[in-house]
């Protein structure tokens, strides 16, 4: 399952886009997205809402993106800046709110790349619209219940939607879940998951419907660990409360020895802190890759031979 992370408004400069996509990649997302529009926009006024990034920014955050190794998304809602933002990216996303826009689907069509499309509040005859405009080998269905942050998923409607229109369906996830939405999604046959991410907490409209650092890592590192076994999210609390893993005690540099008893110990999950437990083997006399700071986790990538 390919996992997008939207940071949406939740930035103030372009240099929290960069750190969002640079966060977003070690985090082990496949693509970061961003949202371009103006109140004026979306409402037809000013300051109804916080603007999204501004076109000038594409290339800039692309090319961090691409050194990263991570792809660059963006919604437009401004049929001009299809464009301008297509040299850029490898898929086009379209909002719910944006199905029925005549101009801007039939600008994307003009670009031939693959599309993602939101279906929240969008009727069945829409949909099917869409799906005979842009073909069912292009176009990529996300299930999407508009409340921000939702509390319900209908998730039978994935193969449900699937069934019905013959195409690859993903769930653009609004909830604040991280574990059991997620899963069952991937479980019910979703191929992408859409998810809000911050870097931080930001005065903006996707702040609270928004996962933080350590949520998102949670919900990734999930996804990849537990997928073969799915569990409700009581087990998944009481499995880490009682699952040792191995934690640094003392600040460790790049290049030294791990040593247990002496820099890291073999201890249980904090009742408190709810972090998945990740592959590791035993790493006594292997080499530190990176600064592994007191109380961090030490994973396998973060020790060589």
């Amino acid at each position: 399952m390919k996992i997008v992370l939207d940071v949406g408004s939740n930035f103030d400069n372009i240099n929290d886009c960069f750190e969002s996509a640079k966060k977003a990649k070690q985090l082990g997302a496949h693509a970061i997205k961003f949202q371009c529009f103006t109140s004026q926009d979306l409402y037809g006024f000013e300051n109804v809402v916080k603007d999204g990034i501004p076109s000038e920014w594409f290339a800039a955050i692309a090319a961090v993106c691409k050194q990263e190794g991570i792809e660059f998304m963006c919604s437009v809602f401004n049929p001009s800046l299809v464009s301008v933002l297509d040299p850029f990216v490898k898929t086009h996303k379209i909002a719910s709110s944006e199905v029925k826009n005549k101009e801007l689907v039939a600008e994307i069509k003009k670009t031939k790349k693959p599309v993602y499309a939101s279906t929240g509040g969008v009727p069945f005859d829409s949909l099917q619209r869409l799906v005979t405009t842009f073909g069912r080998d292009r176009l990529t269905l996300l299930y999407c219940v508009i409340d921000y942050p939702s509390r319900t998923h209908a998730l039978v409607n994935i193969p449900n939607m699937r069934k019905r229109y013959n195409i690859d369906i993903g769930y653009s996830d609004h909830s604040l879940d991280i574990y059991e939405a997620p899963m069952s999604a991937l479980r019910h046959g979703a191929t992408v998951l859409e998810k809000h991410f911050k870097i931080r907490d930001f005065d903006s409209n996707d702040n609270a419907h928004a996962l933080n650092l350590v949520q998102t890592m949670a919900m990734i590192d999930h996804l990849n660990t537990m997928s073969q076994e799915y569990k409700t999210a009581s087990e998944i609390n009481n499995s880490y409360a009682v699952t040792r893993r191995c934690v640094a005690t003392k600040l460790i540099k790049i290049g030294e020895t791990l040593r247990y008893h002496d820099n890291y110990e073999h201890v249980r999950g904090s009742p408190d802190i709810r972090m998945a437990v990740r592959s590791c083997d035993d790493p006594d006399g292997q080499k530190a890759k990176r600064v592994i700071y007191v109380g961090e986790e030490i994973v396998r990538k973060d020790y060589k031979n």
